[in-house]
């Protein structure tokens, strides 16, 4: 039987890898890492059992493995249609078109989504979250729109919350702690509307 030539053994490597590589961007990332972790270890026997003269070319096919490897992973990174995405384009439906930021927590409820919960998250002190009110074009809109709103008239920001377990590199995090709305990070109290808001938690602002 003749001997495998190099562009063979180099397609048969990208062969072998790709199936891997398609496990690693879509399993768990707990479970990705440790199917990386034995792809590099099986990589490494497969160099260094390799006779002296075969060396180089072993090298080369483990290269050609890496690059496969490498590419798919940030494939997987930049490709379209991530969880995030997916929740941001859900349907929402509100009950009128204005609340002021109390009222938007209740009205969240009412969506009643175990799967995917959200809270509006606002200062428990002041006058503002019963003042300061968010008015809404239509009644029927995309979450993406929902947040957009409402950021825009609060200066509130958006936070998606979830746990690393079932992150995917091609889907990113589950987002299975909600939604939640929050002052910027960082600032203690800031002016909407001429309003003070206060970061849950914080004593009210003389």
């Amino acid at each position: 039987m003749p001997p495998w030539s190099p562009l063979s053994r180099r397609a048969i490597a990208v062969a072998l890898t790709l199936p891997v590589a398609l496990l690693v961007i879509t399993v768990e990332f707990f479970f990705s890492l440790l199917i990386l972790f034995l792809w590099a270890g099986a990589m490494l026997i497969f160099w260094r059992a390799s006779r002296p003269r075969e060396t180089s070319a072993r090298s080369v096919e483990v290269r050609w493995s890496a690059v496969t490897m490498l590419s798919l992973m940030i494939g997987g990174c930049l490709a379209p249609g991530k969880r995030i995405d997916r929740l941001l384009d859900r349907p929402v439906s509100l009950s009128r078109n204005a609340f002021t930021v109390a009222e938007l927590n209740e009205e969240a409820k009412r969506w009643d989504d175990p799967a995917f919960p959200v809270w509006i998250t606002f200062p428990e002190e002041g006058v503002a979250a019963h003042t300061v009110r968010v008015t809404f074009p239509r009644r029927d809109l995309t979450l993406r729109e929902f947040v957009d709103e409402v950021e825009s008239q609060t200066g509130l920001h958006h936070h998606f919350g979830g746990c690393g377990n079932a992150y995917t590199i091609v889907d990113g995090p589950a987002y299975n702690f909600g939604l939640s709305f929050l002052p910027p990070a960082g600032e203690r109290e800031y002016d909407v509307g001429g309003m003070k808001w206060v970061r849950p938690g914080d004593p009210p602002v003389e």
